[in-house]
């Protein structure tokens, strides 16, 4: 009768604990505001101005669920989140667990998917440009090589390295 007794506490302990943490993560959400950072800070993190990142936040606003703010979780931090991911290549755990996100690993993993779709829904063929002719080609490698001496280049993301 004691096993059964002591597996019952665990899990209710279990269960206090991540309500415990649940809550944590909602308090933390609602406190912290990335706007508030500095300018230079804000752009070391999510690579993109605050202007720019509020329009385009307000662009995917329309293409996201809003039912989700109903779980303290704004569109705003949804969207901060995706692009703080985007911009340090790491984990969607430790993402999520920095000081202004408050996320678990599977939050994170269910709103980087759900802007990812909506960028590339509704954003990737009005604001991400390619050049489609040779001529575009050939003025963008020039502009490369003469600015900063890399022949062949028609284009660069973020400074990142990316493997093809």
């Amino acid at each position: 009768m004691l096993p059964i007794f002591a597996k019952g506490f665990r899990e209710r302990e279990h269960r206090l604990h991540n309500q415990a943490l649940l809550r944590k993560r909602r308090l933390l959400r609602r406190d912290s505001d990335p706007f508030n950072l500095p300018n230079q800070r804000f752009i070391e993190l999510f690579r993109l101005s605050k202007e720019l990142t509020r329009d385009f936040i307000e662009s995917l606003r329309p293409h996201l669920p809003q039912r989700l703010e109903q779980f303290g979780i704004t569109i705003d931090n949804m969207v901060l989140a995706t692009l703080r991911f985007y911009a340090t290549g790491s984990y969607q755990r430790c993402v999520g667990e920095e000081y202004n996100f408050g996320m678990a690993q599977s939050t994170m993993q269910k709103y980087v998917h759900l802007v990812t779709d909506a960028i590339h829904d509704n954003i990737v063929d009005n604001k991400i440009l390619f050049p489609t002719t040779e001529d575009e080609r050939n003025l963008l490698k020039m502009q490369f090589l003469n600015r900063w001496g890399f022949p062949g280049t028609v284009g660069a993301i973020d400074g990142t390295h990316v493997a093809i």
